[in-house]
């Protein structure tokens, strides 16, 4: 038999450990009876070098649709009811809708906007009708 290969008839192939010996405190080693210099599992990139690649970070979720929808729906009919006064809604809107898959961070920014631009000229319009009531009913 060739020196590289154990001899079968020594009952190498025989022992529970798979003919390897285990380290001291029961971890098994590299076969050889001596640990591996090199972990498990090499790092995600070396230190001091920049990651492989750009956002190797955790993938945010994207923003729902239905929420972006709605507040373009909302933007768009308050700028019907407001003399178009909403434009900056409706823009903001469609930019995140835009950004929706790309950067989903700025879009939830640009629909949380969006929203407020909403909600700010709603108060208006409900002001405009409080107004119109109160000198109607005065008059």
């Amino acid at each position: 038999m060739s020196a590289q290969w154990p001899d079968p008839q020594q009952g190498h192939w025989n022992r529970p450990t798979g003919g390897y010996e285990p380290q001291a405190g029961g971890q098994p080693g590299t076969g050889w009876g001596q640990a591996s210099p090199h972990p498990a599992y090499p790092p995600p990139y070396m230190p001091g070098y920049p990651a492989p690649y750009p956002g190797g970070g955790p993938v945010e979720e994207p923003p729902s649709t239905g929420g972006l929808v709605g507040a373009m729906i909302v933007a768009v009919v308050t700028a019907m009811l407001c003399s178009g006064t909403n434009l900056v809604g409706i823009v903001l809107g469609a930019i995140a809708l835009a950004k929706r898959t790309s950067e989903p961070a700025e879009a939830r920014k640009l629909t949380k906007y969006t929203w407020i631009c909403n909600w700010i000229h709603i108060g208006i319009l409900l002001l405009v009708i409080g107004f119109f009531a109160v000198v109607i009913a005065f008059a």
